[in-house]
């Protein structure tokens, strides 16, 4: 049996399957925001302390960097720290870590939500 015949019979035995959702509009985190860049052959992970008004950023002040060169240990150090409370922002930061991660081992330029 190759594969796709298993996964069809897998589909067969799961009684719900969802389309995704179109993405949700911005919703500030409470614990602040992050400014990502590459510099010195390294991840730079800059958060931010943020008052908000009306859902922008009304004023911010830079109170942590991290550094690294792996997506996914930046996630756990920014877990761990308690540096974020919204799921979709979490989620956000790790597609964005992801691509500086690649963009740092390919030699390519990362430009944040580029």
């Amino acid at each position: 049996m190759d594969y796709s015949e298993k996964m069809r019979q897998m589909m067969r035995k799961i009684e719900h399957i969802i389309e995704s959702d179109k993405p949700m509009k911005f919703v500030p985190d409470p614990k602040g925001f992050f400014v990502i860049f590459l510099s010195d052959a390294k991840i730079m992970v800059e958060h931010f302390n943020a008052s908000y008004y009306h859902g922008a950023i009304a004023s911010g002040s830079s109170d942590l960097i991290i550094t690294g060169t792996s997506a996914e240990k930046l996630c756990h150090t920014i877990i761990s720290r308690d540096l974020v409370s919204d799921l979709r922002h979490a989620a956000y930061l790790g597609r964005e870590l992801a691509k500086a991660e690649m963009c740092l081992k390919s030699g390519k330029k990362y430009i944040q939500d580029g």
